[in-house]
């Protein structure tokens, strides 16, 4: 299976897209020794676009690629979307990810119940060991006894 990237950008446009609202607006400048900063400013939710707007800002620290910076501060406002406004993209390996977390939390269960089966043999077989060693001993300390020559 081969991986495609998709840029912050392309999938934060889309998530915003997808529920009708405006385009973000990006806005990049230099920083000190040839750093970029990018702010990103965008609209959440239909609930916020009623006059007056009231937009979210979030910015990137600064990088030497501007194109880093754009794509961080799109990756920010796309946690922004999941943390906040409860919108999560979903593709294939979201669902494929969900579907093994919950194979996974079943393979977990059974291998607790397998643990504590494996721990009741365990306490079963060293109580059988220990009887098992406790009359080895006594058949030892019997055949010594017999063994030894009676006195008159």
């Amino acid at each position: 299976m081969e991986i495609i990237e998709i840029s912050g950008t392309y999938l934060l446009g889309g998530i915003l897209d997808k529920l009708d609202l405006p385009a973000p607006r990006y806005h990049s400048q230099t920083h000190r020794r040839g750093q970029f900063v990018t702010d990103v400013t965008f609209y959440p939710s239909n609930e916020h676009l009623p006059p007056p707007p009231t937009p979210v800002q979030l910015s990137s620290s600064p990088l030497h690629n501007l194109q880093n910076t754009i794509d961080v501060v799109s990756q920010k406002a796309i946690h922004y979307m999941e943390d906040n406004q409860s919108k999560v993209l979903q593709d294939y390996n979201y669902i494929e990810l969900k579907r093994l977390e919950e194979a996974n939390l079943q393979l977990t269960d059974l291998l607790a119940e397998k643990d504590e089966t494996i721990k009741g043999l365990a306490m079963t077989t060293g109580n059988y060991i220990g009887a098992v060693f406790s009359i080895c001993d006594r058949i030892s300390s019997l055949a010594v006894s017999e063994s030894l020559p009676t006195r008159p």
